[in-house]
């Protein structure tokens, strides 16, 4: 996949040609690279992005949302809505 963004939440892609890897550990971080991808200057340069793993990244934005809202699970979310100020 020449021209791809690897969003990398798991190491192992060093065998992959031809694609720009990015580590990311956080929704936070995750959060950043998407901010940076709405600028035409850096979309420009990549033709695909990649999530690997996505069940790591659904993991990632979870605790993001817990915390966010300083609960313990997301059910303690009322749906729709949020609790943080």
């Amino acid at each position: 996949m020449p021209g791809a963004l690897l969003l990398a939440f798991e190491k192992g892609y060093n065998a992959i040609p031809n694609i720009y890897p990015q580590d990311v550990s956080t929704w936070s971080e995750m959060k950043q690279i998407l901010r940076q991808l709405k600028r035409p200057e850096v979309k420009e340069q990549f033709q695909s992005i990649i999530v690997d793993t996505i069940d790591i990244a659904a993991a990632a934005c979870e605790k993001y949302i817990i915390d966010q809202n300083n609960v313990d699970t997301l059910n303690q979310i009322p749906y729709g809505q949020t609790l943080a100020a």
